[in-house]
């Protein structure tokens, strides 16, 4: 192995970390929404993609990204749709269904 694949190595193993430290400080946010996103590391520019439910969560992340240690550059791609509600996850279907269900037999019931 030459002594460029080493470096290119150890700039991949760091891009790596840092994103990892970038994902926990945004997770740390309390914002369930930004479990979502997805963080990439080119040099020291962190690229946050993905969706969110509100604008309060999109810049959340580039707070919270931009804290942490390594960062030079944060490009927040995060796209803004409201539909997603606020704090929430999409619930699987199986889930979707169960709760329907539940709703409609306490209708019955009532």
């Amino acid at each position: 192995m030459c002594a460029t694949d080493d470096a290119a190595d150890r700039n991949l193993a760091n891009a790596e970390e840092l994103a990892q430290r970038v994902r926990l400080s945004v997770d740390h946010t309390g914002q369930r929404g930004l479990r979502l996103i997805d963080v990439e590391v080119t040099a020291d520019t962190v690229v946050l993609s993905g969706k969110v439910g509100t604008f309060h969560q999109k810049q959340l992340a580039t707070a919270f990204a931009s804290r942490v240690a390594g960062v030079g550059k944060v490009s927040n791609q995060i796209e803004v749709h409201d539909g997603l509600g606020n704090d929430t996850l999409p619930l699987p279907m199986a889930s979707v269904r169960r709760v329907a269900g539940e709703e409609e037999a306490n209708r019955d019931s009532s």
